[in-house]
């Protein structure tokens, strides 16, 4: 197909997209702590449409998500970690060390960990706050008597870097393990639309977790296109960074993501010819997927205008393909490649 009819089909597509979207809401695990930030699947298949805050909205804080690291164990040896030997009694409150520990730094202002509480005597309830603060009157675990059960949990670091939590009746032993953290930043957000390419692409999985996402196909060169609009306060010719998460339900094995082209548009200027079709995309490359079915990784590229002569301004229309090479010997994951969120940002 030639570039000008593709780019003719692919803006087709994007009015198309606008029209047809059809919205239901569902949290982001890209919102960051202190912003307005959801994510919403059109129907139909028509759309997939990523809003995570308005153009221009500075966002507080930024997710760093770390491999899982226990921090905090308070079974006795050998499972012991922190030093602290439980259980804690009623009513009683620990408090424990999280920056410097894991790989979390000492500047971050909130943790995501996975907590569980294992030896339960009692029904009763675990809370954890910052270190410091005044308790709140709520619950991140609820349980009956002898039953382990796990909760991820979001907290915002306390004084001296630390957690704390705290346990209603009878007793339990308490274990934390990180999942990431949060860290200021300056990063905005550019909502994108998501949707088909003329020549067959990607289709669009439904339910939750392992069945949700944007599905790319083994052995086949399946693409998908993308489409951003460059927001007021963008500044020219700056870099924009694209990430996005993904799962598969193959296990040890590599995921061979491209570039597939790049379409830069502005108003009352005729196009102009010359750059190749993926050019001002660099990334994303092969990614190698953890030891366990659909593990969330996540991949990162980088946007720039394709004719450095012709740096990118506020308003412009941005338009890329990305696809996954499930032909290449590089891919060797045997099952579809899901992209379940994608965050595009600009400072």
């Amino acid at each position: 197909m030639h570039i000008y009819d593709r780019v003719e089909k692919l803006e087709a597509a994007i009015a198309e997209s606008a029209a047809n979207r059809r919205r239901s809401g569902w949290r982001s695990r890209w919102a960051a702590i202190g912003a307005a930030a959801a994510i919403t699947i059109g129907g139909g298949g028509t759309a997939l449409h990523y809003v995570a805050a308005a153009p221009g909205d500075v966002v507080q804080n930024s997710f760093v998500p770390v491999s899982p690291t226990r921090i905090l164990d308070t079974r006795p040896a050998p499972e012991n970690v922190g030093g602290f030997v439980g259980p804690l009694t009623v009513g009683y409150t620990h408090t424990f060390q999280v920056t410097g520990v894991a790989g979390v730094p000492a500047n971050a202002t909130a943790v995501v960990m996975n907590m569980t509480v294992d030896g339960t005597t009692a029904p009763s309830y675990l809370t954890a706050f910052p270190a410091g603060a005044t308790r709140p009157l709520a619950s991140n675990l609820n349980w009956a008597a002898g039953v382990t059960i796990p909760n991820l949990v979001t907290v915002k670091i306390g004084a001296a870097g630390k957690v704390s939590v705290y346990n209603a009746y009878g007793n339990t032993h308490v274990i934390a393990d990180v999942a990431g953290y949060y860290v200021p930043s300056n990063d905005k957000f550019i909502a994108v639309d998501v949707f088909g390419s003329p020549d067959g692409a990607a289709v669009f999985g439904g339910g939750f977790g392992a069945n949700a996402g944007l599905a790319f196909a083994d052995a086949v060169n399946d693409d998908s296109s993308f489409h951003i609009v460059l927001p007021p306060d963008y500044t020219p010719g700056t870099t924009i960074v694209g990430t996005f998460t993904w799962h598969t339900s193959a296990i040890s094995c590599a995921v061979d993501w491209r570039p597939d082209y790049v379409s830069v548009s502005r108003a009352g200027q005729i196009p102009i010819v010359g750059p190749g079709a993926t050019t001002g995309m660099v990334g994303p490359g092969v990614s190698t997927t953890a030891g366990n079915a659909n593990f969330v990784q996540s991949a990162t590229f980088s946007l720039t205008s394709p004719l450095t002569a012709v740096p990118l301004q506020p308003g412009d229309s941005y338009t890329f393909g990305l696809f996954r090479s499930g032909a290449a010997a590089a891919d060797t994951c045997t099952a579809p490649a899901k992209i379940d969120s994608m965050v595009i940002t600009y400072e």
